[in-house]
């Protein structure tokens, strides 16, 4: 059922003729998909819990203040998986319809669906895929220049899910403002530095750490780390984006600096594992930046350099799609995931 579901919507939203009818067809699937589950995902009964727990007066380690705002005035448990769903799923059907050409919207929701730790996840993630939908209501007034907006909503977001205060400076670099592949590789050469620095990746941790000052986060710091297979795997999502950066403008420019803090932070994961959840605010705009960075490779090609040519619009995009189908294929596979190999939906208990 799982599978089905996220290949009829990929096929859905590739029809050529009347494609904004379909891309509504296509996010349709996916919102049933994700109002009628029941017990899907890692984290929906301990939701569930914590939903009563917040409704009834009890301790609940959900403590921010939207996202119990949103608990109280939902009259059940299903109302709010609704709410929720509806927000998150529209809040991406945006995204695409908006800032992805519509040549490329399939493309782009293979890429939704297809990574799991985007549309799957965000069905278990329920406090950060909140936060998320407002993030990316503060990246539109990111793009028109408008601070002030921008912080409420970031705000907003932090109101649901607390991490999101680091989203502040971020405003920076959400904007079309040109960036070289030098400013780049000194990102790179920064990031690399700081995961294998002991001293001071452990002294921005504990910053971190202090910051949030939930005990949770502590316990989130034993959980060990990525493998250099994986790590490697997010570098070349990461090299593929920064190599084509400077020919980019736009909006496809900002999501593609976005993106790329993403896998940074996917990167600074080979240290610690829970580190990779914040990519979880930045990698939705994989599903803008690698299809349109791809239609650019195929409008503008330069033919003083065949050979970059050729690797970078055959061999970049069949590794990344590659590495996709192997993480999808590793995701179902992996005991940490069972819970979300078989779908179960709310009308089998009423």
């Amino acid at each position: 059922m799982v599978h089905i579901t996220l290949l009829l919507s990929t096929i859905i939203a590739s029809l050529k003729k009347n494609k904004k009818i379909w891309l509504v067809f296509s996010f349709g699937i996916l919102l049933a998909f994700a109002i009628l589950r029941y017990d899907f995902g890692n984290d929906y009964m301990h939701y569930f819990r914590q939903f009563i727990a917040i409704r009834s007066g009890g301790t609940t380690a959900m403590k921010e203040p939207l996202f119990q705002l949103i608990v109280r005035i939902c009259p059940n448990y299903y109302s709010f998986i609704t709410i929720t769903s509806v927000f998150a799923i529209v809040s991406v059907y945006y995204l695409i319809k908006h800032f992805v050409d519509e040549r490329y919207w399939g493309l782009s929701v293979l890429i939704y669906c297809l990574n799991p730790y985007l549309f799957l996840m965000s069905l278990s993630t329920i406090r950060q895929t909140l936060a998320l939908s407002f993030f990316i209501i503060a990246i539109y007034f990111s793009l028109k220049h408008k601070l002030i907006p921008y912080l409420i909503f970031v705000a907003l977001a932090a109101m649901c899910h607390i991490t999101a205060i680091i989203l502040i400076p971020f405003y920076i670099i959400a904007n079309d403002k040109k960036i070289s592949r030098a400013q780049i590789v000194t990102f790179i050469v920064c990031l690399l530095v700081i995961t294998f620095s002991v001293n001071l990746f452990d002294n921005l941790l504990q910053f971190g750490l202090d910051l949030f000052d939930n005990p949770n986060y502590e316990y989130y710091t034993t959980l060990g780390s990525n493998t250099i297979r994986a790590t490697l795997l997010s570098a070349i999502y990461l090299i593929y984006i920064a190599i084509n950066i400077p020919r980019l403008s736009g909006t496809t420019l900002a999501f593609s600096k976005l993106a790329i803090i993403g896998y940074m932070f996917s990167i600074l994961a080979f240290r610690i594992s829970m580190i990779g959840r914040l990519q979880m605010y930045f990698d939705m705009f994989s599903i803008i930046s690698i299809p349109m960075i791809m239609h650019q490779s195929n409008a503008s090609l330069n033919y003083k350099n065949r050979i970059f040519d050729a690797v970078n619009k055959y061999a970049f995009p069949m590794l990344i799609f590659t590495i996709y189908i192997l993480r999808y294929y590793s995701f179902f596979t992996n005991p940490l995931w069972e819970s979300f190999r078989e779908y179960h939906t709310i009308l089998s208990i009423l």
